[in-house]
């Protein structure tokens, strides 16, 4: 019995630490803004059932704490700790008196090479907060470094490199050397576009292209080329890569573009309720590409008691196949409601531009003609309607948005004097918001004001 009483003991002892650093709470004075919040970060990596009041929590709780000002240029920071509160419950406060910065003695960065003259080089450098005089940030040091070799990935500098890399401090002094040496070597240029595997026309799936032989290389132009393509729902797959083993001695960088065709037909289904027209059910038609010129068909069709509709549209794409294109519409729609009774056909030729400002413009012509009964009272109705309207939207976050907006403006019109049976002027404006409630919620606003006069 006797040999067992020192475990025991033991066991009580180390329940007893863990209870009293369990209730042990840490405040740090004498500290405020970023030093504060890297410190506090720094000793967030200290689990807090692992605050105590020992001299070795205090002496971790030390070494994290320079850890933290030394990466903003504080090397001669004094501490202390006192204690505070009753047994069981105790406080430690941590006093921390920054003392005096480093401050960058020599700041030696230089850019040698194409990149010498590149805007994005040299407000990198400048932007950089590494200039004389400042208080040395290692975090600013190390963010330079990570701005310009990606600046040289997007841009086209392959063979960049540092030639010289050196963060000097001598705390004695509060001085800093910053010395940075970058070579850019010479800036690689677009080479050839190499297409595979496309059934569409060369020419329609070239001019998707956003840049030509010989410009500069940019990373951005290859992404929005692998969008672009992807935009025109020709192709199941899209992959862009550039060929650069084969550009090192030219620095004319070979693109390969390898797509595979999208299916010749889509089926979509549908069913659904709503209390407006009981059961109601689609079905969609879409062929995404009918001919070897990127001809697009989308046809639809909906059924429910009192509403039936079908509808056809035709896209054209002209020489900028994204931008420029036009549609032809057809629509026929029947109405059997209680004491109404119609059938309305609409015909529509539209023409589309996507401007580089980012507007949608469209000029169009629509002839709709309507049969209808209505109780006792049947007539006719035969309207051409030419119209223009602007639209613009944009957005951030992929397919659920958690920012964006967008916003249409259309204008009508018509007279007898085009065949129609009535004057008719109608202008209308559109617009819907949608931006983030926290992380997790969106809210999302619409509105929409119109006017009409008839005679």
């Amino acid at each position: 019995m006797t040999k067992k009483l020192p475990l025991l003991f033991i066991s009580c002892l180390a329940l007893l630490s863990i209870r009293v650093s369990a209730q042990t709470e840490l405040e740090i004075e004498g500290l405020e803004g970023s030093l504060l919040s890297n410190v506090e970060a720094y000793i967030s990596a200290i689990p807090e059932e692992e605050y105590s009041t020992s001299l070795r929590f205090q002496s971790r709780l030390e070494k994290n704490a320079r850890d933290a000002l030394k990466a903003l240029g504080y090397y001669d920071p004094s501490m202390n700790f006192s204690i505070e509160g009753k047994e069981g419950e105790h406080t430690l406060v941590f006093s921390v008196n920054a003392g005096e910065p480093v401050y960058i003695y020599v700041s030696d960065i230089t850019i040698t090479g194409e990149a010498k003259t590149d805007i994005d080089f040299i407000n990198a450098v400048d932007n950089s907060g590494l200039n004389l005089g400042e208080i040395i940030n290692h975090g600013k040091y190390e963010d330079l470094k990570r701005t310009l070799q990606n600046l040289a990935l997007r841009k086209g500098y392959f063979d960049g490199e540092f030639t010289l890399s050196r963060l000097e401090i001598a705390p004695g002094r509060h001085q800093a050397l910053v010395l940075l040496h970058y070579q850019s070597g010479q800036r690689y240029h677009f080479g050839k576009t190499k297409i595979e595997g496309s059934q569409i026309e060369d020419q329609r799936v070239r001019s998707i292209i956003p840049f030509k032989e010989g410009d500069p290389y940019l990373a951005s132009q290859i992404g929005e080329l692998n969008q672009s393509l992807s935009n025109t729902e020709w192709f199941s797959s899209v992959y862009v890569e550039p060929e650069l083993k084969s550009a090192r001695m030219s620095q004319q960088l070979p693109i390969n573009v390898y797509v595979a065709p999208q299916v010749r037909n889509q089926l979509e289904t549908s069913i659904g309720y709503s209390t407006d027209v009981g059961v109601r059910g689609k079905i969609g038609w879409k062929k995404p590409w009918f001919n070897k010129y990127g001809h697009s068909l989308d046809t639809g069709l909906s059924i429910s008691k009192p509403e039936k509709e079908a509808t056809i549209s035709y896209r054209i794409p002209l020489e900028q196949v994204l931008k420029d294109y036009y549609i032809v519409k057809y629509g026929l729609k029947s109405i059997d409601n209680r004491d109404t009774d119609s059938l309305e056909s609409n015909l529509a030729f539209e023409r589309h531009w996507v401007l580089d400002s980012g507007w949608h413009r469209a000029i169009f012509t629509r002839f709709l003609y309507e049969e209808f009964t209505q109780g006792v009272q049947d007539g006719t109705a035969w309207l051409v309607l030419p119209g223009v309207s602007f639209s613009k939207s944009r957005s951030r976050g992929g397919t659920m948005p958690m920012w964006g907006d967008k916003k249409t403006f259309s204008i009508e019109a018509t007279d007898q004097a085009l065949t129609s049976d009535a004057k008719l002027l109608r202008l209308l404006a559109q617009g819907a918001i949608v931006r983030s409630i926290g992380e997790n919620h969106r809210g999302v606003a619409r509105g929409e004001i119109g006017a009409m006069y008839t005679d």
